[in-house]
């Protein structure tokens, strides 16, 4: 799996407890298919300090692939929609949401339906706009959200186009 960036998990973002301080993600080669799933086992997160066991299997290697050689900035800032629970059973109200393209927090703007990764998996860590990236992700021009676990000791990943 390729590393594509790491994001800081800021205390005060979300409503409630989160154990973890750092969310590290990787997806493995664009051109494999099944990327998109957040249970598809081609993209991981893991968070740090998180979960006693990873649900991904690691290699103890000091370097290894990334998404772009460079290191790139992406500036994130809060969503401004609101960061709350939503209701499985229930659509999102899509005049609830801002889409700020790249953003820390607040509310998913789907390209497609609704797609959390679990139930109570709601809590939007970070949203990345691939159009608004500094590095190419080939997501379809889609967008990739990262939704911590109830606990915020773990994370998933999914996109959408």
């Amino acid at each position: 799996m390729r590393f594509i960036g790491q994001v800081a998990i800021p205390v005060g973002l979300f409503k409630g407890p989160v154990r973890g301080k750092m969310a590290f993600l990787f997806m493995t080669h664009p051109h494999v298919d099944g990327t998109w799933d957040a249970l598809g086992g081609e993209n991981a997160v893991v968070v740090q300090p998180g979960q006693a066991g990873v649900d991904v299997e690691l290699s103890s290697i000091p370097e290894g692939p990334t998404v772009d050689p460079a290191d790139y900035r992406v500036q994130l800032q809060p969503g401004t929609d609101e960061p709350a629970p939503i209701p499985h059973d229930d659509e999102l109200d899509p005049t609830d949401v801002v889409d700020e393209g790249n953003k820390l927090g607040g509310l998913p703007a789907w390209v497609q339906s609704e797609q959390f990764p679990a139930k109570g998996w709601d809590r939007l860590l970070v949203q990345l706009n691939e159009a608004r990236l500094p590095f190419w992700l080939n997501l379809g021009g889609g967008r990739a959200w990262v939704f911590l676990s109830p606990e915020g000791d773990a994370a998933r990943m999914l996109w959408q186009r």
